[in-house]
């Protein structure tokens, strides 16, 4: 078995797609519309250790870009915590300016949106973004 690179609220097919084809990547940029960061390592390390499996509505209602930086997120509301200061979902990255998707902690210029409800799984993920369980 892996070892969990973090615990998230891992989003279904339609609820990626909903988001991918709701809110405009910009050309280029790699898209990720994945999960919401519970917490880093297995979850019993976090707040969703007895939650593994149980599915979770999310509302993303805010956005957040920086081309400096290079990414793109929706800030999301659920009732499962998390270890980010903002609860969020990250939408896409720019490689080309060298970013990452856990820069998407650095955001600060959140603006409100048009509510989108989603539907994930409270998962452990593996490095590359596998499910373990």
């Amino acid at each position: 078995m892996s070892t969990p690179s973090y615990t998230a609220i891992v989003l279904n097919k339609a609820s990626r797609a909903k988001l991918l084809s709701v809110l405009p990547i910009p050309h280029g940029w790699e898209e990720f519309a994945h999960h919401m960061t519970i917490n880093m390592g297995a979850a019993e390390k976090g707040p969703a250790g007895s939650l593994i499996g149980t599915e979770v509505q999310l509302v993303a209602n805010t956005l957040a870009q920086d081309e400096t930086i290079g990414v793109m997120a929706v800030g999301v509301e659920t009732n499962i915590p998390s270890s980010n200061q903002v609860k969020h979902i990250t939408l896409a990255v720019n490689r080309g300016v060298g970013a990452k998707p856990f820069f998407s902690n650095k955001l600060k210029n959140w603006e409100p949106m048009t509510p989108i409800p989603l539907t994930g799984v409270v998962a452990e993920v593996a490095q590359g973004g596998n499910i373990i369980r």
